[in-house]
């Protein structure tokens, strides 16, 4: 659709119209601020949403990795010993895998479902054993860690603040495993010196994660707990990977960042998909507003339609001047907007403070959104497409008032004026 000159300084007229005309130009400063509002409010909340996702995403990959190696498959012999060899084996030529370009890190770890317990209180926990190498080398826990890890214990740091314990201190952890003794099964107890504190950036984490040596977890629980924990350089590369190691070592069981934490990678995509429609809502209601605006311009102009249409002026020209008069609205609607979201998405953990200490309130609390701070993460093809829908919605809704208007019978108006 091409504009003529002349049209497009009529419509600009009709926008920035008169002082005669100032409840028209109310009326269009209101759509053009419920627009605005509507795809800024829309870019802030998408950009916080997939922050969210991608820092929570990024701080699981960087203590559970993106492959965990957690047994052999049906492996029948009776001696333990022969099935530990075989296992240990297997886990060495994973381990030693250099020809995959993808793996950044990998490396030997047991987990187990613990108490740990100080003088002051206890509390349970995820103990982890692991070797020096792997605090030091793996990716998302490295940059925390300032100490060699001795013959101690690492707590997250709200675990340790729970507990009552600051570096020093004897921590003592109970192991779901047990000692057979003369008067029955009792649980195995360790008592270790809280050689460090790190802090995840997730406050589940930050709360229940602990690191001792992978020797003295050995003693600690079972044997046969050894798994193998991969760290890639893309996330995009873990089918990839997983299928390799599958295909060299089929009897190996793998399970990748995906199947580990399913539900919460599923709620935050619903969560996504429902807020980007309810929001989409809120920007298509706006938009309505240029139809009355519009319908209230026509009524206003009829008398200047009919003396246009008696000049020359064809109906398609006439649509073109109403549809142009509503665009302009929702171009500048939807400009305001996208500059405004960037501006408060860019700036949005400043803002959050400023409003936690006007209010005296909490907005994000770590216990409930898991991550210690308000992340946002600008997707600039996601700005783009919710620019792009403004102006659909804005274009639709001036359809109808510019078809209406090109109906004016001149004859009819000009007749009873």
């Amino acid at each position: 659709m091409f504009f003529k000159k002349w049209e497009i300084s009529l419509a600009l007229r009709y926008v920035f119209t008169s002082h005669k005309d100032r409840f028209i130009s109310v009326i269009n400063l209101f759509s053009l601020i419920g627009i605005s509002l509507g795809v800024a409010t829309l870019i802030v909340v998408m950009a916080v949403m997939n922050g969210y996702e991608s820092e929570l995403i990024d701080k699981i990959l960087g203590f559970k990795g993106h492959l965990t190696i957690i047994t052999m498959n049906n492996n029948k012999s009776d001696q333990k010993s022969l099935y530990k060899q075989e296992t240990d084996k297997k886990l060495s030529k994973i381990d030693d895998i250099t020809d995959i370009s993808e793996i950044l890190f990998s490396g030997y770890f047991t987990e187990s479902q613990c108490i740990v317990a100080s003088n002051k209180a206890m509390n349970g926990a995820i103990i982890k054993g692991v070797d020096s190498d792997y605090l030091l080398k793996k990716p998302g826990i490295s940059s925390n860690i300032d100490i060699i890890f001795k013959d101690g214990i690492i707590l997250g740091v709200e675990l340790a603040r729970k507990l009552g314990v600051k570096v020093g201190d004897d921590v003592k952890i109970i192991s779901p495993s047990t000692n057979h003794t003369i008067i029955g099964n009792l649980p195995k107890v360790i008592t270790l010196k809280l050689v460090n504190t790190i802090d995840f950036g997730i406050y589940d984490y930050n709360a229940g994660i602990g690191f001792i040596p992978l020797k003295i977890s050995y003693k600690l629980f079972d044997n046969q707990n050894k798994m193998i924990e991969i760290v890639l350089k893309s996330i995009n590369s873990t089918d990839n990977v997983k299928k390799i190691l599958l295909k060299r070592f089929p009897d190996i069981s793998i399970i990748d960042w995906q199947e580990n934490n399913q539900s919460l990678v599923q709620a935050i995509k619903i969560e996504q998909n429902v807020m980007f429609l309810i929001l989409s809502l809120i920007i298509m209601i706006a938009t309505f507003n240029i139809i009355s605006s519009l319908v209230i311009l026509v009524k206003d102009k009829s008398k200047s339609i009919a003396i246009l249409r008696t000049m020359g002026a064809t109906k398609c020209s006439i649509i073109n001047i109403f549809i142009f008069t509503g665009s302009i609205i929702g171009i500048m609607g939807t400009s305001a907007g996208m500059i405004i979201g960037i501006i408060f998405t860019n700036n949005i953990d400043k803002i959050k403070k400023l409003i936690e200490k006007i209010s005296g309130n909490e907005l994000f609390d770590p216990i409930v959104y898991f991550l210690t701070k308000l992340p946002a993460k600008i997707i600039w093809t996601e700005i783009f497409f919710i620019g792009g829908l403004s102006l659909f919605f804005s274009f639709i809704a001036t359809i109808y008032p510019a078809i209406k208007v090109a109906e004016i019978d001149p004859a009819k108006t000009l007749r009873y004026d």
